[in-house]
């Protein structure tokens, strides 16, 4: 069964891309197709792994990411974000110990940052404007050092509390695995379309690609719903609460 909405889905999702080639835009179909296609088979398997919809648990996920990131940053700053308690059931839904999982995310997310210092200042440093008339000197200077700080951020802190959150068991391992390789797959098909008009060699259209897409698909696997599920020891905590009540 779980096949067989795979097929349909990749089948109905690659549609627009597989008439491209055929009208004879070969490059721009097989990067649609394969767009699509990973699309299709997303939609089609949400409801047998998570039996709920994608666009909730994406919905879902980001709220959680909001809460987390408001909650380290602003003092009770996770009020101002509501997320609606829920136990989204999924295969093999092993959560991850809460108190274990937020530390060694916390952790990984702050040596990630200092990890990337030296890169973003790099970057900064390098980074080259498309503009053909440069940039007053104060604006260069800031724009570059808003290009640094959401580097050591968003790719270093990210990419630091995944590999924190990767030493802890449970499900949200198979789903940041999953989510990297969905991501990276679509960067490939984006720049497999664009590929034929840009003004800059292939290679580095697919590094960007499937980096920025890769990104984001760990991002959202790191913060998926199911992550976030009470573990067994939680439920036996809350009815040893209900019962002493």
């Amino acid at each position: 069964m779980v096949i067989l909405r795979c097929t349909i889905g990749c089948a109905i999702g690659s549609g627009l891309g597989v008439a491209l080639i055929t009208a004879g835009r070969i490059e721009h179909g097989i990067g649609l197709a394969i767009i699509g296609g990973v699309f299709g088979i997303v939609l089609a398997i949400s409801n047998v792994l998570y039996k709920t919809s994608s666009a909730e648990t994406f919905s879902r996920g980001l709220l959680i990411f909001l809460k987390l990131t408001a909650a380290k940053n602003i003092p009770g700053g996770e009020k101002f974000v509501p997320v609606k308690e829920k136990d989204t059931e999924g295969r093999h839904g092993q959560s991850a110990d809460p108190v274990a999982l937020d530390k060694r995310m916390y952790f990984g997310m702050k040596v990630g940052a200092v990890l990337a210092v030296s890169p973003a200042i790099l970057i900064a440093m390098y980074m080259q404007d498309a503009n053909r008339e440069p940039d007053p000197m104060v604006l260069e200077i800031v724009k570059r050092i808003i290009i640094g700080i959401a580097f050591i951020a968003f790719v270093g802190g990210g990419c630091g509390a995944t590999l924190g959150s990767l030493t802890v068991s449970g499900v949200h391992r198979r789903n940041i695995v999953l989510g990297t390789f969905v991501g990276a797959v679509i960067g490939a098909g984006l720049a497999t379309a664009i590929v034929p008009g840009a003004r800059v060699p292939a290679w580095h259209m697919y590094i960007f690609g499937c980096g920025v897409f890769g990104w984001l698909g760990m991002a959202c696997g790191l913060f998926s719903g199911d992550n976030y599920r009470p573990t067994a020891r939680d439920v036996a905590d809350d009815l040893d609460d209900f019962q002493d009540a």
